[in-house]
């Protein structure tokens, strides 16, 4: 009868002892599962303030006044445009015997485009 207490003395304290493990490990996961889970809310409050940045400094208007403001580049108008008529072909354009004419690139060219 004795050595059944004995048996079922350790087996009681190395069931504690692995339980006892078993609830440490459980509790360090939980530390560094909530870690994590601060980390990603950072991560994702962080994203949220770099999105409505991006929304900002993309903005049609702000990209053309810097556009205009630092890289001098203004919208152009109709009027700004040249005839084709006017454009010289390259004699090397001519050497190579494309069947580029003046003819054939104002009849390919499309006025109402450049008009719209």
């Amino acid at each position: 009868m004795w050595k059944f207490s004995i048996i079922c003395s350790f087996m009681a304290i190395f069931t504690g002892i692995a339980l006892n493990l078993i609830s440490n490990s459980i509790h360090d996961r939980r530390k560094q599962l909530s870690a994590l889970e601060k980390k990603i809310e950072q991560k994702i409050e962080k994203l949220k303030i770099l999105e409505t940045e991006w929304e900002y400094h993309t903005q049609p208007d702000k990209l053309m006044q810097i556009a205009e403001d630092k890289l001098g580049m203004s919208t152009k108008e109709v009027e700004q445009f040249g005839e084709i008529k006017i454009v010289k072909l390259r004699s090397s354009a001519w050497k190579l015997d494309l069947g580029v004419t003046k003819d054939n690139l104002l009849k390919d060219f499309d006025y109402k485009k450049v008009r719209n």
